[in-house]
């Protein structure tokens, strides 16, 4: 039996700033990770923000619109994650998530690249829950 790939497709986010005072600290907006993972955040109340994903099933194009919540602020965020296995899914499926992880993400001064990393329990065997670089899409 093939070892399950599980990935991250929704976020929650901790933040770290670097300096402040740049205009675009925010989590607001459209992130990616490498070619087939993109996370839009957008705000549901003060300081409360939901998640939606786009990820790659195969050749399947799949979306999770409410895919994790987080809290926070001036580029300090955290929140949870739903994962979702991509190992043996049926041709033009899109696969339920399995599990949730805890994420942190440290937005740079310049806004552009913040540092991620999703934390899950051992048994969900995430190949993503590691540390991350995304860049800001809008």
């Amino acid at each position: 039996m093939a070892a399950a790939r599980v990935v991250a497709a929704a976020a929650a986010v901790t933040a770290t700033v670097i300096s402040s005072g740049h205009p675009n600290l925010s989590v607001v907006g459209t992130w990616e990770y490498g070619t087939n993972l993109t996370f839009t955040f957008a705000a549901t109340g003060s300081g409360t923000y939901q998640v939606s994903t786009v990820f790659m099933a195969g050749a399947t194009r799949c979306s999770a619109a409410d895919d994790g919540t987080i809290t926070g602020g001036n580029g300090h965020f955290q929140g949870s994650i739903n994962l979702h296995n991509l190992t043996d899914i049926p041709a033009g499926q899109c696969p339920s998530n399995t599990a949730t992880a805890r994420i942190t993400i440290g937005i740079a001064a310049s806004g552009a690249s913040p540092s991620v990393n999703l934390v899950a329990n051992a048994a969900s065997n995430c190949s993503t829950c590691k540390p991350q670089t995304w860049t800001r899409q809008s």
